[in-house]
C-alpha cells in the first residue's frame, strides 16, 4: 500500500511540474479604464484627448511579466450631441512612448495617430451610449491598438469626422476595456 501511495505521489508531482513547464496554468484578466471622469478627457478646441495608463492597475502589475496575448480591446462611449444635425465621430490612438503625445491639430492626429474607432454615429439632439459589444462594429487598426495596449499606456484622441469640431458635441465619458491572457 505504501508503494502505491509513493508512486501516486511521485506521479502527482510530475504531473504538476509538467503542467507548469507547458504553460498550462494561465488565466484571462480584464482591466477597465474610464476616461472623462475627473476631467481626464480634455477638450482642446479641436478634439478630445486623454491617456490610459494600465501600469498602475493591480491586474497589470501582477500579470504583466507573464503576458501571453492581448485578447480583446473594446470601448464604451457616452456622448451628447446638442446640435440639430447628426454627427459622426472618430477615435485615434498612439502609444505614450511614441513621441506623438502632443499632437495639437486635427491634421496631425489624422496623419500620425492610428484610427481605432471609425464612423461612430451621434444622432442630433440626443445622448448616445455605444456599448462594449457595439464598439467592435467601429473598431479599426486592431493590431496596432493591441501593441499600444501591450506597452502599458496609450493616448486617445476623439474628434468629429470630416469637418471642424463643434463645441455643442461632447464626449461625456469613455471606457477602455482590455482582456488579456497571462500564464506561467
Amino acid at each position: 500500500m505504501k508503494t502505491i501511495s509513493k508512486k501516486l505521489g511521485v506521479f502527482g508531482v510530475a504531473a504538476v511540474l509538467l503542467f507548469l513547464a507547458c504553460g498550462v496554468i494561465s488565466g484571462t484578466w480584464v482591466i477597465s479604464f474610464k476616461l472623462a471622469e475627473n476631467e481626464t478627457l480634455t477638450w482642446t478646441g479641436n478634439f478630445f484627448y486623454g491617456q490610459v495608463d494600465m501600469t498602475d492597475a493591480s491586474e497589470w502589475k501582477d500579470h504583466r511579466e507573464y503576458l501571453k496575448d492581448i485578447d480583446l480591446v473594446g470601448f464604451e462611449l457616452w456622448a451628447t450631441n446638442n446640435t440639430d444635425t447628426e454627427k459622426t465621430y472618430r477615435v485615434y490612438a498612439t502609444y505614450v512612448g511614441s513621441g506623438l503625445n502632443h499632437l495639437t491639430s486635427r491634421s496631425e492626429v489624422e496623419n500620425k495617430a492610428t484610427l481605432i474607432l471609425d464612423d461612430i454615429p451621434l444622432p442630433d439632439s440626443a445622448k448616445t451610449y455605444i456599448t462594449y459589444g457595439q464598439s467592435f462594429t467601429y473598431l479599426k487598426g486592431i493590431d496596432k491598438l493591441k501593441s499600444y495596449v501591450e506597452s502599458g499606456s496609450l493616448r486617445i484622441f476623439a474628434m468629429e469626422a470630416g469637418g471642424a469640431d463643434n463645441t455643442n458635441v461632447h464626449i461625456d465619458s469613455m471606457r477602455v476595456i482590455v482582456t488579456f491572457t497571462a500564464g506561467l
